[in-house]
């Protein structure tokens, strides 16, 4: 995930918990509960994103054969013993 996508993530969480503080502070339970169910699935959807992209780009690096020894060695591990 780029910078710029990594902090509208973060700013956007950040704004759903504290609204879910000031729909505390009204005791609106349903305020809060909606912006609670919000904030954690929004959270979520970032956890999401970035997965998807790196799995993404794994895929695209292999492919081009220009697979970083970083995400190699984390994928699949090259001295595998067969399976008996």
């Amino acid at each position: 995930m780029d910078k710029r996508m990594a902090l509208l993530f973060a700013i956007i969480g950040t704004v759903l918990l504290g609204l879910v503080g000031v729909a505390l502070s009204f005791r609106s339970l349903a305020w809060t509960g909606a912006t609670v169910l919000a904030a954690i699935g929004f959270i979520g959807s970032g956890f999401v994103v970035k997965a998807r992209m790196r799995k993404a780009r794994i895929l695209h690096e292999r492919t081009a054969g220009t697979a970083s020894p970083a995400y190699g060695k984390d994928t699949e591990p090259q001295n595998r013993k067969p399976a008996e």
